[in-house]
């Protein structure tokens, strides 16, 4: 019985109007067992692929189609499938390579780099376009390289003569050198009455279009009848499936090396030094409590792995202090970090505005650190990086791939056909084949923002690909697919607002020399009467989503009150009239227990943040923030094994019914809390263009004046 164990996707850009899921579902409609993806050069749609196939009990057999150099005139295209997981990594650094020694449109490898990396490998070619006596001493060639049924002479037959008469050649050479053959079926578009789509692509990339509409994923019925005469050949297609067996290890991140001091033995060591010495100088006391959420942090950091990661960031933020490179913390629960505000990572304070979160990570989750930089400047942060931890070692990655859609599409298929607007929407069939178009990608659009870094070459990770404009190196997987294969990423969001600060405070440093933008006063009166008062259309995040009004109507009077009144983005109006009910008439507010007032007096009586019911939580139950937050999100958010909370609050000295009203609260509110942290540095950074433009309005009105 035939198996498709080679075919190409919309990810061959430009060549294939065939997408993953169309093709899992017509595979699923042909009872196949197994399928196979070869997209040419690149290995982009694989971890889709394998994903999809397993999903829907398929076997997936991970393959690539090559483009192979065996001197200055004569090339060969050859299928490569990975039989285990060797082959897999050999298959990487293939498309890899091919990227190095060809380019974006046309990669390719020398026949010397296919003996290097062959283990693994199950190889097939049909040498289409090649002469006779090239095809006889090439296959041979290849035969010795690959071994015995490791090398397969492929039978194809898309309707035209040529395929007939190289058939019958390769069954001769097949014979005389004891060459298996096996049956291919070269698939670029899903269905035979998709052939004009696919011309229709074919036109819009200016490529060379096929003569047969016979390049479709023909049935297995159909491929078995086609090549009846050669059963040894159709079941080969079954037999390189079955050999193709092994699952895509998905593992944790692998830090890079990091060098450590002699003085300490590990970076866990190391990293408990530098926390205890930015307590000293963030002039922190070093009091009991603030001590024990340290260690509980670097004990989570250690059992997490994730020293290094500290390190790394705590190092970045040093070297743009000294290239005076403006450098904040973005967005993740990081924030929530006292050891990341302690190494200067983070310069918001998670004591002063009671942030805890960082606590509800876990062993599957990294705790996604962005880095916002100056957006001229990002690019001296990446070269840092690259030339630190080695270029063999650093690859951007993939945000998207931009397909041909809409308006774009239209557009590009007018040009191609030569023909009007009119026409081609009275067409029926000129519309069928542009929806069967519309989706395919045409090229990559790589991250501005990440940089993925390994402890060893790259390549022994993921594959990459050359990126035509700037050489870079790239990933070949999007974003998201990276993290699983022992690949750190780095993000740094270059961000104008830090630009645009750092040319105001250049200005002000012309007469006072000390100024810095980072140690601005959070509790300036005139900032907060300014926030009330004035216009803020200038002011970046600072309008709430609930209009300019309504800080009118709130009177934020420090930063926890900015906190609350953005948090009202995502709250019921139950919660804000409350709020405001309580502010304006503090006398009335009602505490179930008065140990839980110091947790709600900043909120006037309201329960609005996340922080707020680990807090509740902590006194009521005796327990410790982490085992707090574990409680939020196991017991209090799904609302069980309230009883148990219940025994515990009363052992805790609390009166039961006191305990179930509390707990009662916490549950009634659990889904409509936000995390505090959630747009603290969007909220910061208003804060501070509002604090300039008040305190030092010459110099922020000149860069008005300036545009910059």
């Amino acid at each position: 019985m035939f198996t498709y164990s080679s075919g190409i996707n919309t990810y061959s850009l430009g060549r294939s109007t065939i997408k993953i899921k169309d093709l899992i579902i017509k595979a699923k409609e042909n009872g196949m067992n197994y399928l196979g993806l070869t997209d040419y050069g690149n290995m982009f749609g694989i971890i889709e692929f394998y994903t999809k196939c397993k999903e829907n009990n398929i076997k997936p057999v991970i393959g690539l189609e090559i483009k192979v150099v065996f001197n200055k005139v004569i090339n060969h295209n050859l299928l490569l499938f990975a039989e285990d997981i060797e082959g897999y990594k050999n298959l990487m650094k293939i498309s890899s390579l091919g990227y190095k020694k060809g380019d974006y449109d046309n990669p390719f490898i020398f026949l010397n780099d296919l003996k290097l990396y062959k283990k693994g490998i199950i190889a097939t070619s049909s040498f289409i376009n090649s002469k006779k006596e090239d095809i006889e001493l090439h296959a041979k060639l290849l035969h010795n390289i690959f071994g015995n049924y490791n090398f397969y002479l492929e039978l194809q037959n898309h309707g035209l003569e040529e395929d007939e008469k190289r058939n019958a050649f390769l069954l001769n050479l097949s014979i005389k050198n004891n060459i298996p053959i096996v049956v291919t079926n070269y698939a670029c578009y899903l269905e035979k009455n998709h052939s004009s789509a696919h011309s229709l692509l074919r036109k819009i990339t200016n490529t060379k279009d096929f003569i047969t509409s016979e390049y479709y994923l023909k049935p297995t019925k159909t491929m078995t009848n086609l090549f009846k005469h050669f059963p040894e050949a159709i079941e080969n297609t079954v037999r390189i499936a079955k050999r193709c067996h092994f699952d895509i290890e998905v593992k944790d991140v692998e830090m890079p090396n990091f060098f450590i001091p002699k003085l300490y033995n590990s970076p866990e060591e190391y990293l408990h030094y530098l926390c205890f010495k930015g307590l000293k100088e963030r002039k922190i006391e070093e009091s009991k409590t603030v001590v024990e959420r340290i260690n509980l942090e670097l004990k989570q950091i250690t059992d997490l792995k994730l020293s290094i990661y500290f390190l790394i960031h705590w190092d970045l933020k040093i070297f743009a202090e000294d290239k005076d490179i403006f450098f904040f913390i973005g967005s993740g629960k990081i924030k929530g970090s006292l050891v990341a505000y302690l190494l200067f990572i983070s310069d918001i304070d998670p004591i002063k505005y009671n942030l805890h979160l960082f606590y509800s990570l876990d062993k599957s989750k990294i705790p996604f650190i962005t880095l916002d930089v100056c957006y001229e400047r990002k690019e001296e942060i990446v070269d840092y990086l690259i030339k630190k931890y080695g270029e063999a070692n650093c690859a951007r990655t993939i945000f998207f791939f931009p397909r041909l859609n809409g308006e774009k599409l239209l557009k590009r298929a007018l040009k191609a056909l030569g023909i009007s607007v009119y026409k081609i929407k009275k067409s029926s069939s000129y519309m069928a084949d542009i929806n069967i178009v519309s989706g395919a990608p045409l090229q990559t659009k790589v991250s501005s923002t990440n940089l993925l870094i390994t402890k060893e070459s790259i390549n022994n990770y993921i594959p990459f690909y050359k990126e035509p404009y700037s050489g870079h190196l790239v990933s070949q997987y999007k974003l998201e697919n990276n993290w699983d294969f022992g690949v750190l990423n780095i993000s740094l969001m270059p961000y104008k607002l830090l630009s645009r600060l750092k040319k105001i405070e250049e200005s002000i440093k012309t007469y006072e020399p000390n100024f810095n933008i980072a140690k601005i006063p959070t509790d300036d009166e005139s900032t907060f009467k300014f926030l009330c008062d004035a216009e803020r259309s200038d002011l970046h995040n600072l309008d709430f989503n609930l209009g300019a009004s309504n800080i009118l109507v709130y009177k934020p009077k420090n930063i926890e009150d900015l906190i609350t009144i953005d948090s009202f983005t995502f709250s019921p109006l139950e919660i804000t009239t409350k709020y405001l009910e309580g502010k304006n008439n503090p006398e009335k507010i009602k505490y179930i227990h008065q140990n839980i007032k110091c947790v709600l007096n900043k909120t006037h009586g309201v329960l609005i943040f996340k922080e707020q019911i680990i807090d509740i939580l902590t006194i009521l139950l005796g327990c410790n923030s982490q085992e707090a937050e574990f409680i939020r999100t196991n017991y209090i958010n799904d609302n069980k094994n309230i009883d148990t909370l219940i025994n515990k609050a009363v052992g805790n000295g609390y009166d039961i019914i006191k305990a179930k009203e509390i707990l009662n609260l916490l549950i009634s509110y659990s889904n409509i809390v936000v995390s505090k942290f959630r747009n603290l540095n969007n909220i910061l950074y208003g804060y501070k263009i509002a604090y300039l433009k008040v305190n030092y309005p010459n110099d922020f009105k000149t860069l008005d004046e300036l545009n910059l």
